[in-house]
């Protein structure tokens, strides 16, 4: 009887939500006020919740309940006692191929194919395989930690010792169930950071900056962050996991807290990307990449001019650090990465969000990063702020529809309105031609995304390339969508 409850209640909750606020903190708000839930009810309710979001477009004509049932059964993998109770003649045949189960499906109400759960394949770049990218919103991504220069082996050893399971991406990069509780286990931050996995590669874009010529005049050791690749398929346990559930970090719907996504209605003038709190993100490159394999494009052929990089290198005095302008910094996610690659910085962030500065201030202090300078500004309109000030190395993490993160926030997925592709884009270059201006001749640009749309990615990149004496060193789409993890898009670019 319990089960039809927690159905009953989650129909109740989406026919409430209207896609204004994340629907983390909607269920979240609702269970506070609602005490009589309990842990595994709180549980089965937000599956039951998420179920309905992961469907995105698809099957948008059924009933709550249905849809509900629906999304629940191609989102499982093995039976579970929801669909034992709430559809028994689907749980024994969970197991099937996704297309068998649509087909299935489809025999109680109008078909319907994968295609249809992301109805916009023709905004998206050729490298982006749709049908893949589809059957990826039905699964819930991991949770990623990027482990700090000489932190590695201590997190290790600690989860283990907790009875955490986690997977080695590579020598910086662990990958662990979702809803793994690590916060009283690891010093987060000062050890690890917890940090998607395609994110954590726009360090290899980082990477092209800090061993170019320019740079490598003034800093000849390389850095001791290595490429974010698979190395190991080797998962690690150890014996039971000793937690605080009221401080547990949890990223995961299927879990007591749901987890905290960005509103799926952004305000156009106001909006600056999704927080990175699972540092997210964005969009596809041009080129058809393999379904196992992130595309990369280096512009081998396109080097930029000695002459501004020599310029570059003779204007900058041996252990002088390099000015660096995390422009869209949000909670400071990409700031502690290259705070972690170059070493040796002078660090200017900014955001049009005060609240988000001030949980960047928390994250730096337990970073250790201590000397930097901060200013809230709406880069899209003005940088006054700085006025006349230059940089070796601009990073505009850019806002952006969010779309390569969707896994983690089905409801984006269903409430997008793809007339926000063309928002986003006018407001991305407003941002860069904002930006562009105070960078150094021989000085870099880093653009990204969380984005898979190509309007927010390649267009930008030609955008940039057409409007100003920047030349494209190198641009990657970092596939996600088959590591259950996020997809975005970056590019590096050298000023003349």
């Amino acid at each position: 009887m319990k089960y039809f409850s927690h159905m009953n209640t989650a129909v109740q909750l989406l026919q409430q939500y209207n896609g204004s606020q994340p629907f983390g903190s909607f269920i979240k708000q609702f269970f506070s006020q609602h005490k009589k839930y309990g842990s595994k009810d709180r549980k089965n309710i937000s599956q039951l919740c998420y179920a309905f979001f992961r469907l995105g477009k698809a099957a948008s004509q059924l009933p709550t309940e249905e849809h509900i049932l629906t999304g629940l059964f191609l989102c499982s993998h093995e039976p579970n006692e929801l669909l034992q109770h709430l559809r028994p003649e689907w749980n024994d045949k969970t197991n099937l191929p996704l297309t068998e189960k649509i087909s299935l499906a489809g025999i109680h109400h109008s078909p319907f194919t994968i295609h249809d759960l992301f109805p916009w394949k023709n905004e998206l770049s050729n490298s982006i395989d749709h049908e893949p990218f589809c059957s990826s919103f039905l699964t819930q991504p991991d949770l990623f930690l990027r482990l700090r220069p000489g932190k590695e082996q201590i997190v290790k050893s600690k989860l283990q010792q907790a009875g955490i399971t986690f997977q080695e991406i590579s020598s910086t990069c662990i990958a662990l169930p979702n809803a793994s509780k690590i916060d009283t286990v690891i010093e987060t931050d000062r050890e690890a950071v917890i940090q998607d996995y395609s994110s954590q590669r726009i360090g290899e874009l980082m990477e092209v900056i800090h061993t170019s010529t320019a740079l490598s005049a003034q800093d000849p050791t390389p850095s001791t962050t290595l490429r974010v690749s698979e190395t190991t398929d080797t998962p690690s346990t150890s014996a039971s996991a000793k937690a605080s559930a009221d401080k547990s970090l949890r990223v995961s719907e299927a879990t007591d807290t749901p987890p905290t996504s960005a509103s799926a209605k952004v305000s156009a003038d106001k909006s600056l990307r999704v927080s990175e709190a699972t540092d997210t993100p964005s969009t596809s490159a041009s080129a058809k990449a393999s379904a196992d394999k992130s595309l990369r494009v280096s512009e081998a052929t396109d080097t930029p001019s000695t002459s501004a990089s020599a310029k570059a290198s003779a204007d900058k005095p041996a252990n002088k650090p390099l000015k660096l302008w995390d422009a869209c910094a949000a909670s400071g996610g990409k700031s502690i990465l290259a705070y972690d690659i170059f070493k040796h910085i002078d660090l200017t962030v900014s955001d049009v969000r005060k609240s988000i500065l001030s949980n960047l201030e928390k994250r730096f202090a337990a970073a250790g990063i201590k000397q930097y300078n901060s200013f809230i500004g709406d880069i899209s309109t003005s940088t006054s702020e700085i006025q006349h000030a230059t940089f070796d190395i601009i990073i505009t993490d850019v806002p952006c529809t969010g779309s390569g993160t969707w896994s983690r926030t089905p409801e984006q997925l269903y409430y997008f309105d793809p007339h926000q592709i063309e928002r986003y884009s006018a407001l991305q270059k407003k941002i860069v031609s904002h930006a562009i201006p105070h960078l150094k001749p021989g000085g870099f640009l880093l653009y990204c995304t969380c984005s898979v749309f190509k309007k927010e990615n390649e267009d930008v990149v030609q955008f940039i390339s057409e409007q100003y004496p920047l030349q494209l060193l190198e641009k990657e789409l970092m596939t996600g969508y088959d590591k259950k993890a996020d997809t975005l898009f970056g590019a590096v670019f050298q000023k003349r």
